[in-house]
């Protein structure tokens, strides 16, 4: 056995060549960088080559409408490649008892032409929330049926996600959830304005309900909520609803969509077309509604609980309504909304109002009917506008509520130019401000002291009796 007899006095001299071993060590790590980077190039060309994702062939869902396929759906999002890719959804019925989730931020798609997802219990159909990066993702031709689960709570979700459109999307549902929408849009977390989903779009997407003998048991078709910005709902139809689409701040006012566009949509069978509230000035004006048709339905637009006036208010054109039973416009807030070049096709009665008070600003291009009552003051009309009346022949254009004749509520109309005519009593020299070329007409005055014309200064004065 060999004996310890400790270190030696001296080492042994180290020959050392340091070119030679420079080079060695060179080589050793250049190969090494190389084999890395040649793994890496096998490995993207696996994930480039992997194909469409088979939630049938490659994860085993049934698609029997009995079998839960939650789980194989689920794991066939999560096998997404880095690089991203597409989930196909062979044609089926898809039963789901917990909530597939795609949490990918890459670019991807999910084609369900011809399948369809089922629910049990008070979960959504799918939930998107794949984070706010920016690459495209895309669900094309899916369709949710909600038609015997009285508990859902949601069809598809976008919650905190961003740059999502959905094509030919389709949800059928029979529900007593009063909260429960077709499509729901959201944050992520209700109080941080970070988490929010922006530039979603909806490109022909419908809702409708199940039950014919109950026409509205779809809550809400659209829900757009909390700092979803810049979400478009283009084309598609919207029927048997309560609410076509809401649109609403989500834990508090900071928390509001803003850059809503809702171009070409139908509705059809409604209580409430479009539903805004709680949203700040600058967000209301920038909602888009344009180039849509209402039909069978009662109030079309409600702006509610919205504080603040909004510097340009919302923009509301080239509307279509088809034998609507009540109000064009509800706006209890007074807001300033800009209307531009509604029509209506009426059966009998007053079936197109505008409901307007303080500050509405209403400019009507087109009318249709006899029936059409284009423009209604609420009880508390002032400043009531209407510029550019071009419309039916035998049309009633102005109307106060609350009985009696053509503008016996509103106590000022402003015309082009600001010129105004208002409508009062006592003369209203050193009281009524207007510009020259304004009317007034003084309700208790008589002979020579009824109507007075502002034909002098730019304050109260310089009105003359006539």
């Amino acid at each position: 056995m060999a004996v310890y007899k400790g270190f030696p006095k001296e080492w042994p001299p180290i020959k050392v060549n340091p070119f030679k071993d420079f080079d060695i060590a060179y080589r050793n790590v250049r190969d090494s960088f190389s084999a890395v980077n040649d793994l890496r190039k096998i490995l993207t060309t696996v994930f480039e080559n992997l194909g469409p994702i088979d939630v049938k062939k490659d994860f085993g869902a049934k698609g029997d409408g009995v079998t839960d396929d939650a789980i194989a759906i689920q794991a066939a999002f999560d096998a997404l490649p880095l690089t991203g890719g597409v989930v196909i959804f062979p044609p089926g019925s898809y039963m789901v008892g917990t909530t597939p989730v795609m949490t990918s931020p890459s670019a991807w798609e999910i084609w369900g032409y011809g399948a369809e997802i089922k629910t049990t219990g008070a979960i959504s159909a799918l939930k998107i929330a794949s984070g706010v990066q920016h690459y495209r993702k895309a669900i094309r031709g899916l369709h949710i049926n909600h038609r015997n689960n009285n508990d859902a709570t949601f069809g598809i979700e976008l919650i905190g996600t961003s740059c999502v459109s959905l094509y030919d999307v389709s949800v059928r549902a029979n529900t007593s959830n009063a909260a429960y929408a077709a499509f729901h849009v959201a944050n992520t977390t209700a109080s941080d304005p970070d988490t929010g989903s922006f530039w979603n779009s909806f490109h022909n997407c419908r809702c409708r309900e199940e039950d014919s003998a109950d026409p509205n048991n779809i809550p809400i078709g659209i829900l757009i909520e909390g700092s979803s910005n810049a979400t478009s709902v283009l084309g598609g139809a919207l029927s048997n609803t309560t609410t076509g689409i809401r649109i609403r701040n989500q834990g508090g006012e900071a928390l509001v969509p803003n850059a809503v566009l809702i171009n070409g949509v139908s509705f059809e069978a409604y209580t409430t077309g479009i539903h805004v509230s709680g949203l700040a000035a600058s967000n209301i004006s920038g909602l888009r509604c344009v180039n849509n048709r209402f039909e069978n339905g009662t109030t079309v637009f409600s702006f509610t609980v919205i504080t603040q006036q909004p510097a340009t208010g919302p923009f509301l054109a080239g509307n279509y309504l088809i034998s609507n039973a009540g109000t064009y416009l509800n706006n209890p807030e007074n807001l300033h909304i800009n209307i531009f070049d509604f029509s209506v096709t009426p059966d009998t009665g007053q079936v197109a109002q505008l409901r307007s008070h303080d500050g509405l600003k209403v400019i009507v291009n087109s009318g249709s009917s006899a029936h059409a009552m284009m423009a209604q003051a609420g009880a508390n009309g002032f400043g009531f506008q209407l510029l550019d009346n071009t419309g039916g022949e035998a049309g009633t254009w102005a109307q106060a509520s609350g009985g009696g004749s053509e503008f016996n509520k509103i106590t000022k109309t402003t015309f082009l130019n600001g010129r105004t005519w208002q409508v009062g009593t006592g003369t209203p020299e050193g009281v009524e401000t207007a510009t020259i070329g304004s009317l007034f007409t003084r309700t208790d005055g008589g002979a020579n002291t009824t109507l007075y014309v502002k034909e002098s200064g730019t304050g109260n004065t310089g009105w003359v009796a006539k």
